[in-house]
This record gives C-alpha cells, sequence and structure tokens, in this order.
C-alpha cells in the first residue's frame, strides 16, 4: 500500500542520491583542476597534535596519502609519535609504547612511494600552511592563492577523511603502492576467516563525540560466518577473531600522562576504566569448532601484525573500526564484509550481511 510517509521518503532518499552524485561530479572537476599549473603540494602528518589509537592514527595517514594521489601531491614520510594506550594493548605504559612505535613506525611507512628528502633542503619556496582536516575548500583556497607562483606548499594535517570518503572506491588504488610490500613478508596463511570484534567499555556504549556505539551484536558476526558456510567448505580454513572485549570484567588503570584521555569517557571514574567481560571463547567453540580446522580468539598482539593477518585473510569481518577498515581497504583479494551504520563509507565491492539485527 502507497502512503504519503512512503513517498516522501522515497523522494527525499532520491534527493540525497542526487545531491551525492553532483556533489562528486563538482569534486572530481576541481580535482582535474589540481593537475595543472602551481602551486605543487606536499602534505605532512601532523603526528604531535594527535593522541588516539593506532588504528586510529593509521587511517588518519591513509586519507591523506589518498588526497595527496589525487592531486598529484607528495607525502612526506610519515610517523606515529604517541598514541592513546588500551587495555589489552601489547605495551602499557610510556616506555614500551615508545618501542613499540619505533618498530610500527620503521615497518609500515618505508616503502620508497614516500617523499624522501628533507623539506628543509629544497630550494623551491616553501608555504608552510596548519590544516586540521584537509578539504576541498582549503585546497581550492591554497591553489588560488599560490597559482603560477614557484612554490611549494606543505600542508601540515592530522586527515583528509572527508575528501578521501568521497571518493571511497579509489581509496584502495592510491593508498596500496603505499604498503604492498607488507604482503610480502607475511608468514601465515591467508586461509582463514578474520573477524574483528571491536567492543570498547561494552554494553554498547556510546562515546562522545559519536551517535551510536562502535559496539556490534554477535548475531551480527555469526551472519558473517554462516553466509561464509553455507558457500564454500571451511573445514580447512581457521577462524580467527581478534577482540578487545576481556573475558572477564577488567579495570584498567591508564598511565598518568594519559588520563585526560579518558576523561568523560563510558566506563572511566577518574581513576580506572573498566571494560565489561565477554565469553567469546565459549560461544564461537561451541559454534564452530566442527566446521573450521581452528577457532583461535585473540585478544592481546600487536596491532601492526593484526593488520597484516586481516591484509591477507580471505574473508573479513569489518567492525566499526578504523583498524578493521583500513586493512580491508588494503586486502587486494580477500572477500569483505562491510559493517553496518559506520560512520566511514564502505566500497561497493565489500558485502553487506542483510539481517533485521538491531546494529
Amino acid at each position: 500500500m502507497i502512503t504519503l510517509k512512503g513517498v516522501k521518503r522515497t523522494l527525499f532518499n532520491l534527493y540525497l542520491q542526487i545531491k551525492r552524485s553532483l556533489s562528486r561530479r563538482l569534486l572530481r572537476l576541481a580535482f582535474v583542476y589540481f593537475e595543472f599549473g602551481s602551486p605543487t603540494f606536499r602534505f605532512v602528518y601532523d603526528s604531535k597534535s594527535v593522541t588516539d589509537g593506532f588504528g586510529a592514527q593509521f587511517h588518519r595517514i591513509c586519507s591523506i596519502i589518498h588526497v595527496s594521489k589525487m592531486i598529484n601531491g607528495k607525502v612526506q614520510r610519515p610517523k606515529i609519535s604517541q598514541v592513546a594506550i588500551h587495555p589489552l594493548d601489547p605495551f602499557q605504559n610510556i616506555y614500551e609504547m615508545e618501542l613499540f612505535l619505533d618498530g610500527a613506525n620503521a615497518k609500515l611507512f618505508e616503502s620508497s612511494e614516500f617523499s624522501q628528502d628533507s623539506i628543509s633542503d629544497k630550494r623551491t619556496t616553501l608555504k608552510f600552511v596548519r590544516i586540521k582536516s584537509v578539504n576541498i575548500i582549503s585546497l581550492l583556497k591554497l591553489r588560488i592563492k599560490y597559482s603560477f607562483r614557484n612554490v611549494e606548499v606543505v600542508i601540515v594535517c592530522r586527515d583528509a577523511h572527508s575528501l578521501a570518503d568521497s571518493f571511497i572506491n579509489y581509496y584502495r588504488t592510491n593508498i596500496y603502492p603505499f604498503f604492498e610490500f607488507l604482503l610480502d613478508c607475511k608468514d601465515y596463511s591467508s586461509q582463514c576467516v578474520v573477524l574483528h570484534i571491536r567492543q570498547g567499555h561494552g554494553n554498547f556504549a556510546i562515546y562522545p563525540g559519536q551517535k551510536i556505539s562502535r559496539e556490534l551484536p554477535i548475531e551480527y558476526f555469526d551472519s558473517i560466518v554462516d553466509s561464509i558456510i553455507r558457500t564454500v567448505d571451511v573445514s580447512d580454513y581457521e577462524l580467527i577473531i581478534f577482540t578487545d572485549a576481556p573475558k572477564e570484567d577488567l579495570a584498567f588503570s591508564p598511565p598518568t600522562q594519559q588520563e585526560y584521555l579518558w576523561r568523560g569517557m563510558p566506563g572511566f571514574d577518574g581513576q580506572n576504566l573498566t571494560h565489561k567481560g565477554r565469553d567469546l571463547e565459549k560461544h564461537f567453540t561451541l559454534k564452530y569448532s566442527t566446521e573450521f580446522s581452528k577457532v583461535n580468539l585473540i585478544r592481546e598482539i600487536n596491532p601492526v601484525e593484526m593488520l597484516l593477518i586481516m591484509m591477507g585473510a580471505r574473508y573479513l569481518g569489518v567492525s566499526r573500526s578504523s583498524l578493521s577498515f583500513i586493512a580491508g581497504i588494503l586486502n587486494p583479494d580477500g572477500t569483505i564484509f562491510a559493517p553496518p551504520n559506520f560512520w566511514h563509507p564502505s566500497p561497493k565491492v565489500w558485502r553487506v550481511i542483510s539481517n533485521e539485527l538491531k546494529t
């Protein structure tokens, strides 16, 4: 039965589709403008002004790479200076964090695709600009201001998410050359189904600045696995589950230097951060141990190693998390399952699980 409310909803959705289509076309025209003439652009990741998680910062860097390639710019070799320490991280103090980052930066950002020359050694006139989040308006203003001048505009920024997300289907093409080498040094089998279950505090808590919880119901991940089992013989596959959910309730005391990062967060009482326990071993072992060659639930792992395993997985269930999201983008051959209602759009080639779950 056709209702007035249904017609209005259909017309509104049509309006949104037209608006998005026109916006993308205008952005494409703008990027053509950047391909000719001067100035040239060089992007520098502003690592000292960011203190969120490892995955979030790697996602920020990837967004900058994506946009720089779209305008024929360069990216200075980035580094992550500091990260927020979480309860199950393999580093639990500032010293251990710094050791981890030394290794992570050396491993992730060694590609020759990054600009390796020193900015201070360049003979071209440099114009430094600090932008919190790069968008098309800020780039157009700089392009117009420095047109036909022999300068290089050095943009120090935290991310370029808005532009990167507008061209989500070109994301992998632009960033993959910077990290392709990582798959050459993997020492594990790709014959696996990987789920990333990002919980956070638990109880479907909503963090400041977000409208929905990062946490997804366990039934959603069951739907992913069940859909794979229906089409593929997984008896030779390993089921790997990465999660930040402790098996039992866990009280975590953040380092004194990072207490300010947790103020106002769900579960933080001013001294301790409590994460709700979740016996995921019991659930997945009982449900899938007879289907897979092995069921392996991993809580404490180096996030770089987690990234590499997800990049090489034959099947990957992405959570509302930057780490598994970018791993899915970089995964060259696997089947990727898109997280529902995530605030970053998913590429068209990713699979969507249709169900009636409240997600």
